[in-house]
């Protein structure tokens, strides 16, 4: 039996403050203040979308990203290691080929490229040039085989 390919539902961790100014390790940089307001409308937004696994980068800015919506929905939160920013083209590429369902993946801009890279090689609408600002959401549905880039939420990043 063939199994169906999964709907992606690629997320960008939100604001995170900038990297030169954190102090510590950069894998243990939380939100900042908008960040923490943007990940609580990707949570509504997440609702809306019904996925059935959330998969992550093991850096605190990834998870705090899906806390509120894991919370709301009595949902774990699974680390992943093709999810963590420098993962390879490889690494990135076999998670996304056995992924089956709804699934979130939070994650970093370097990550995101190489998915909507992977994306765009399968004739996914994905444009090859765009960008996932941070707190943006892709929903890439390789059965429909439709791609849809949800923007950041506005409200909380005009708040910074």
């Amino acid at each position: 039996m063939t199994r169906a390919p999964a709907t992606i539902i690629l997320l960008r961790h939100a604001l995170a403050g900038r990297r030169s100014d954190w102090t510590g390790p950069d894998h243990m940089r939380p939100l900042d203040e908008a960040g923490e307001r943007q990940a609580r409308a990707i949570a509504a937004t997440l609702q809306g979308l019904a996925p059935d696994r959330l998969l992550t980068s093991s850096y605190v800015r990834c998870i705090d990203t899906l806390e509120p919506f894991a919370t709301a929905v009595g949902m774990d939160i699974q680390l992943h290691d093709a999810l963590v920013e420098g993962a390879t083209q490889a690494d990135v590429e076999n998670m996304l080929e056995s992924l089956t369902g709804r699934v979130v993946l939070c994650t970093h801009g370097d990550v995101c490229r190489r998915i909507t890279d992977w994306a765009h090689r399968r004739d996914l609408p994905v444009p090859i040039d765009t960008e996932t600002p941070k707190g943006a959401i892709w929903v890439i549905d390789r059965a429909a085989e439709t791609a849809n880039l949800i923007p950041p939420a506005v409200a909380a990043a005009e708040q910074v």
